[in-house]
């Protein structure tokens, strides 16, 4: 388990690139009562990009976070697009607030192309999440099937709450809000089947 107490933690930025199918990770807001907010410190990052393509469940679990004013996106699981065997998943976001995600107030920084953004990531649950005033610059008339998924700054593409992309089968959307998000709150693509939206 990997706490944190309440307050305001600027400047997060976590690649996370080694997995044990065997062992969860936790990432959570401790105690009960509290939500751990974590806010950008104004680099081009996400939040939390979790890397692992073997083909195995990677177990990560986060719950009663608020990330704020990340301009790239918030969290990621992100297998390998191109090989369908480089998957990971069993993993979860759970009342977790993902609020001013994209760079709508800041147009020279990259897009965010997902909230949350799923690559070869199977068997995820995303339960109870709020998705509040997420937007990239300039997206006012664009089309949704518009745009590439290469962020760059000054680019017009609009912002996804959950992308599932690229094999990213299986996954469970439930119970979220979506407030104000400038673009899709769900876009799936590229076979990825079985995802069940509800709520």
């Amino acid at each position: 388990r990997i706490r944190s107490n309440a307050g305001v933690y600027y400047g997060q930025s976590v690649i996370w690139d080694y997995v044990n199918p065997d062992r969860a990770i936790l990432f959570e807001a401790w105690p009960d009562s509290i939500r751990a907010s974590f806010c950008q410190g104004g680099a081009d990052t996400v939040f939390f990009v979790l890397k692992a393509s073997a083909g195995r469940q990677t177990h990560m679990h986060f719950r009663r976070l608020f990330v704020q004013g990340y301009r790239a996106g918030a969290i990621w699981f992100t297998g390998d697009a191109d090989d369908e065997s480089g998957w990971n998943g069993s993993n979860s976001i759970t009342d977790c607030v993902m609020e001013d995600i994209g760079n709508a107030t800041q147009p020279e920084r990259h897009i965010s192309w997902g909230v949350i953004d799923l690559v070869n990531s199977r068997r995820n649950v995303i339960q109870d999440c709020s998705f509040i005033d997420c937007a990239n610059a300039n997206t006012n008339d664009i089309q949704q099937d518009a745009g590439s998924r290469s962020p760059a700054a000054g680019a017009d593409q609009p912002i996804v709450g959950v992308y599932i992309a690229h094999h990213s089968s299986c996954n469970q959307i439930t119970g979220c809000v979506f407030r104000r998000v400038k673009g899709d709150a769900v876009r799936i693509r590229d076979d990825s089947n079985e995802n069940e939206i509800r709520y």
